[in-house]
């Protein structure tokens, strides 16, 4: 008697940790969804990026993305949002219309930092002929001698141990 009053006592355990291993096995298919990478025509960029990541010795190749045009504060050029369910960017477009080509790819490399590299802004004085450190610099526009020195703000923006995370 004794021994069907414990496996009476046990139905209960067994059947939640029956419920936990659905459950977990259901998180687990969704979170080994379909990519999504929806970038418009910022993809020649963020191919650039992945390209120069390879060409830095820290490849990285990105599935979790959106980018678009969007409203955002007359002053604000880009902004990447996090904590959503994709990351996104968003592009102030009129404000995208008065940039050179490589300002575009400073400002996209540097807001890719943010959310693909989980970088937070790193505003540290450059050395070397560098204005800056990083292009993680709040004011990324400011660095006005990126074309000169793309190598090492790239080499800098790719290393891992480099810079804060966010």
């Amino acid at each position: 008697m004794k021994l069907a009053r414990f496996e009476l006592s046990l139905k209960p355990v067994l059947n939640c940790l029956k419920s936990l291993c659905m459950t977990a096995s259901l998180l687990g298919l969704l979170a080994c969804g379909k990519p999504v990478r929806n970038l418009g025509q910022f993809e020649p960029y963020v191919e650039a990026f992945e390209k120069a990541s390879s060409s830095a010795n820290h490849p990285v190749v990105v599935n979790f993305l959106e980018m678009k045009f969007g409203p955002l504060p007359s002053e604000t050029l880009a902004l990447c949002t996090l904590g959503v369910d994709v990351p996104l960017i968003t592009v102030n477009q009129s404000l995208w219309q008065t940039l050179t080509e490589a300002q575009r790819q400073l400002v996209i490399f540097h807001e890719l930092g943010h959310c693909v590299l989980k970088r937070a802004h790193q505003n540290i004085q450059g050395t070397g002929g560098r204005l800056k450190q990083s292009i993680m610099d709040a004011h990324p526009l400011n660095l006005t001698d990126y074309t000169t020195y793309r190598t090492d703000y790239l080499a800098e923006l790719f290393n891992p141990s480099s810079g804060t995370s966010l």
